[in-house]
């Protein structure tokens, strides 16, 4: 193990341990040369172990995924070898589940479909690259949240004509039957690996074994029975049991997250007030709706009184005329009815005793008359005389 100020190929400063394993150690170094900073992982050698570490290593550094850190340098120093990739800065999943001490399935969902991406372009690679070492301390969460997949050590490249791999390596309690020596490292061997880590992300147990998670009585009652179906499936022992590929099990995990939505009575509270929502804002369209409609009926109405206005006001015109000619005609028609009814009283008094109190009659009618208005008086005179004929 490397002490704090060790320069290592003339450039790399330890600065500190990151972490140290079965598989070597991680030390943080400062690129003296460049200012920067690198993750640096040191394996002792092994003339087997090399050879396939150092065949992993040059393709891997042709890889381009934002989750991968990039691997920029590898050396030998000493008795060991020296592997040199982007230092990510944030927890590993371990850190961060031992420090949250229980997170929601939501969380796990998220996490596992972060990871399930990083996996899923490895294995559409081709040929393909087999990662084999998924678990808690190889993935990292940065500050903003973001999923890494760190320490591509034991990587390899998968060979569709090899029964076995290389080297059995793998880490205790996360790794496949296969890579025990039983089979070739595949893709359903980091299917293997993404499951057990669900299981340590739900339950908080670190795996002693691979049977552990297929037993009801290890998890909690309250947890998702889908889910733990799904964990159950990745971890079969049998290859062929497993899911086919990660992007099926991607696809599983969706699709249980958008059963979940709208299973959960909390939502469907919160649906009850969106659709209150949902109400009032139809109310208040219906409301804009029906304002427009009846100004409309307004205006028209306006505009036909206003045009049944104009019509009348002519008529009203004319009417008045007649009636202001009709009446400065009737003091001519009552003065001329007058004077016959005067000639025709003189002409029956001298003849006619009758007639003589008809018109002294008509006197007394006159006098009491002389206090009413003229109109009055004038149409009185006027049924007098039509009377008299």
């Amino acid at each position: 193990m490397l002490e704090v100020g060790h320069i290592l190929d003339d450039k790399y400063e330890v600065k500190k341990i990151i972490g140290s394993g079965g598989m070597g150690t991680v030390y943080l170094c400062k690129n003296i040369r460049l200012d920067n900073f690198w993750a640096i992982k040191e394996t002792e050698k092994c003339d087997n172990l090399n050879i396939d570490i150092l065949s992993e290593c040059n393709i891997l550094k042709n890889l381009n995924h934002t989750g991968i850190p990039r691997i920029v340098d590898i050396f030998y120093e000493n008795s060991y070898f020296y592997l040199v990739e982007d230092y990510i800065k944030g927890k590993t999943l371990f850190e961060y589940i031992k420090d949250e001490q229980q997170i929601e399935v939501e969380t796990i969902k998220t996490i596992i479909l972060e990871i399930s991406e990083i996996i899923d372009y490895l294995h559409s690679l081709n040929p393909p690259i087999i990662y084999r070492d998924l678990k808690p301390s190889n993935i990292i969460i940065n500050p903003s949240g973001k999923v890494f997949l760190v320490d591509f050590g034991i990587s390899k490249i998968y060979k569709a004509d090899s029964d076995s791999d290389t080297i059995c390596m793998g880490s205790s309690g996360y790794a496949a039957p296969e890579q025990h020596g039983l089979a070739q490292s595949c893709k359903q061997t980091d299917i293997y690996g993404m499951g057990m880590v669900m299981y340590f992300m739900l339950t908080g147990k670190v795996p002693f074994s691979g049977a552990e998670p297929l037993f009801d009585e290890n998890y909690n009652g309250n947890l998702n029975e889908d889910f733990i179906r799904i964990i159950k499936k990745c971890i079969q022992p049998e290859i062929k049991d497993r899911y086919p590929s990660v992007h099926d099990l991607k696809k599983e995990i969706i699709e249980l997250s958008i059963i979940e939505k709208y299973d959960k009575t909390v939502l469907l509270n919160n649906s009850m007030g969106k659709i209150k929502k949902v109400k009032k804002k139809f109310r208040i369209k219906k409301i804009f709706l029906i304002i427009p409609f009846f100004l409309i009926l307004l205006f028209a109405s306006m505009y036909l009184l206003g045009e049944s206005g104009t019509g009348n006001k002519g008529d009203d015109g004319i009417n008045k005329s007649n009636v202001e000619n009709n009446v400065q005609s009737i003091p001519e028609e009552t003065k001329e009815t007058n004077e016959q009814v005067q000639n025709g009283n003189s002409g029956d008094a001298a003849s006619d005793n009758k007639l003589q109190n008809q018109a002294t009659d008509n006197t007394i009618n006159k006098q009491t008359s002389d206090t009413q208005p003229t109109y009055y008086n004038q149409h009185k005179a006027k049924g007098n005389g039509k009377k008299k004929k």
